[in-house]
């Protein structure tokens, strides 16, 4: 593009305005306050003296209670009326309800339905910025309103629990975001009857909006709070918030610790189907969320405890008015979050570290580069390609199971003798391979790799036929989902599951930075087309060991699922509470 026509009018356009406005804001700008106008004149008139009422001290829970409502209330009343509150939240509805408008109903440059998952993702794009913001801002102006008012020592002097300030002013900002979420879900419901879709789905609505997302900006909540309760002052504790957000999105990830236990409010990534709805992530989701809370919990206890009542801003002081404070009620209500934070701890750590483990984005990179290096040459010699398959699969959606046997032909199509094969198995899958004639040569499980020396060579032409056996069993749940093709109902798989033969291209790292740093050639998207490059020439976009095949497939599923594989089908029947399908292709086709 040039600065020139439409768009050089475009940009002298918009700098004018915006010159125009500055000089309009520097005229009016003044550093004097402006007098109202109208202001109201109260004249007192002299009366007689009156008789001051007897009134009766009571300190009951009915009492604190009352303290605490009284307390919520104005600090709810307060941020109401905050002029940045509603000028945040009007800029913030007005760009909800200009993004749905505009694209509720698009997709990819089609048209679609307005569903709720993605009305429900339009609102968190369009309104979470704003939301934060003022999370941001409004936990720092409820610390330290009575301060910058100068009426702490005589807020601080008022006989109340220390935890109701505390506990008021977090429920109050719960309150208002999860009203101005409520009034995001209105604004959704209405541009969806506008566009003609009345499928609400109000319980999805409350789920996503109320459920996990109220979830993260609680524990913001919780987090900024605290900030400012052992900051110096309000404008460090802004700082300081907005620092740790940043360490938390970034930092965690640059020192490749991914543990949703460690990432401070962070739930698993999930996906919303209409087919299955949550259910391959909501134990993962609820057990999370569970955690986060009782972590939050704590450090409220924690900012009850370090919150300053009285002009004493030592740290000394505080630790040791923190160390008296802790008795009593507080004492035992925080040991037993932290015993049932501790359980939880321990529930996750054994399902996410033990039962099921994973590897960082930078484990996985290396990993593919050692794979380059060490196998790279297996890519020259000859494999055979794989002509017939047979499918035995059994599915139990309920448990997100299955167990698939399968049987290949192989043909040597080569001009050479074959006497080594180079397998790949799938990772998160348990593999066994039988390669008849043949012994295990090496073994590389760290790269799901396996070489089986045949006891003798497939001469060209010949055929031999390789049996496996692919399991996946769900066995507690996970730090990040790895598989979502087995779930409840909406079950979706290809044969990548299953051992491909020969080094595998899509294996190596793509990335042209990545490859630099590790000492890799640039890669090629694919091979030159080269007239005498004939294996290249004979491998298809799906595969590089298969050529055109025949499958016969006999799925097995629980009796209110239908099974749809390639080919015709042929038959299917009931067994017990089990439904069974046949189908063949009657046609070769691309594996």
């Amino acid at each position: 593009m040039t600065l020139s026509g439409w768009i050089l009018g475009n940009r002298l356009l918009w700098l004018s305005a915006s010159i125009g406005l500055v000089a309009l804001a520097t005229w009016r700008f003044s550093f004097s306050e402006r007098n109202r106008k109208g202001k109201a004149t109260i004249e007192f008139e002299s009366t007689a003296a009156l008789a001051l009422p007897v009134v009766g001290v009571s300190f009951t829970r009915g009492t604190v209670w009352n303290q605490l409502l009284s307390k919520f209330r104005t600090d709810l009343w307060g941020m109401l009326r905050s002029p940045i509150f509603i000028v945040v939240v009007l800029f913030a509805l007005f760009f909800l309800v200009t993004t749905l408008v505009m694209v509720a109903d698009e997709a990819y440059g089609l048209q679609s339905y307005p569903v709720t998952y993605a009305v429900i993702d339009l609102i968190r794009g369009s309104m979470f910025v704003f939301l934060i913001a003022l999370v941001t801002f409004l936990a720092g102006a409820l610390v330290w309103k009575e301060r910058e008012a100068k009426l702490n020592e005589v807020v601080d002097s008022l006989p109340y629990p220390t935890w109701i300030s505390c506990l008021a002013k977090v429920a109050a900002l719960t309150v208002l975001i999860a009203t101005i979420l409520a009034v995001g879900v209105v604004a959704g419901v209405l541009v969806q009857t506008f566009k003609g879709y009345t499928r609400y789905q109000l319980d999805v609505y409350f789920v996503e909006l109320f459920g996990l997302d109220l979830i993260n900006f609680f524990c913001l909540m919780v987090l900024a709070i605290f900030v400012h309760v052992i900051s110096p002052n309000k404008y460090v504790g802004y700082f300081g918030f907005v620092a740790l957000m940043v360490v938390n999105a970034f930092v965690w990830r640059w020192l490749e610790v991914q543990s949703n236990m460690v990432r401070f409010g962070n739930l698993p990534n999930y996906i919303y189907s209409d087919m299955f709805r949550w259910s391959p992530y909501s134990t993962g989701l609820k057990w999370f969320g569970l955690y986060w809370l009782l972590a939050s919990s704590l450090v409220m206890v924690l900012a009850t405890l370090f919150w300053q009542r009285g002009e004493e801003t030592t740290w000394r002081r505080r630790f040791r008015t923190a160390v008296v404070s802790w008795s009593g009620g507080l004492r035992i209500g925080s040991l037993v979050l932290l015993a049932a934070w501790m359980g939880a701890a321990a529930w996750v750590g054994y399902n996410t570290l033990i039962l099921n483990t994973w590897k960082t984005e930078e484990q996985t990179k290396s990993l593919r580069a050692d794979y380059e290096n060490r196998f790279k040459g297996h890519s020259e010699f000859p494999q055979p390609r794989v002509v017939d398959v047979r499918y035995e699969i059994d599915l139990f959606p309920e448990r997100q199971e299955m167990v698939l046997k399968g049987t290949e032909i192989l043909r040597n199509r080569s001009d050479q003798n074959i006497d080594r094969l180079f397998y790949n198995t799938a990772e998160n899958f348990t593999t066994l391979l039988e390669v008849p004639d043949s012994v295990l040569e090496e073994q590389h499980s760290d790269l799901n790799y396996y070489i089986y020396r045949l006891l003798t060579p497939l001469e060209p032409g010949g055929m031999m036929q390789v049996q496996y056996e692919v399991k996946k069993e769900s066995v507690g749940f996970e730090n990040q989902p790895s598989s979502g093709g087995i779930v409840s109902n909406g079950t979706f798989f290809n044969n990548q599951i299953v051992p491909q033969l020969g080094y595998q291209p899509a294996m190596e790292l793509a990335e042209k930075r990545e490859r630099r740093q590790r000492g890799l050639e640039p890669k090629l998207p694919m091979p030159e087309l080269a007239p005498d490059d004939l294996p290249s020439r004979s491998n298809n976009y799906i595969s590089n060991s298969s050529d055109w095949v025949m499958v016969e497939s006999v799925i097995s599923t629980s009796s209110d699922q239908i099974a749809v594989g390639p080919g015709s089908l042929l038959n299917s029947w009931e067994e017990g509470q089990r439904r069974f399908f046949h189908y063949k292709l009657d046609h070769p086709s691309l594996n």
